[in-house]
C-alpha cells in the first residue's frame, strides 16, 4: 500500500537531508509543494530563483 502524501513528504526530506551530510552540503531548501502537483507558473519560477 502506498504511503500518505504527508508521510511521503517527510521520507523525501529526510533522503535528502541524509544525502546532504554524505556530500558535505550543509543548506538544503525544502520548497514544499504538494507530491506531484507541481504546475509550471510564476508562483513555481519565484520559488526556484
Amino acid at each position: 500500500m502506498p504511503n500518505r502524501p504527508e508521510e511521503t513528504a517527510r521520507l523525501r526530506v529526510a533522503e535528502q537531508q541524509a544525502a546532504c551530510a554524505v556530500v558535505g552540503v550543509n543548506d538544503l531548501t525544502v520548497l514544499e509543494h504538494p507530491d506531484g502537483m507541481l504546475t509550471y507558473g510564476l508562483h513555481l519560477r519565484r520559488d526556484l530563483r
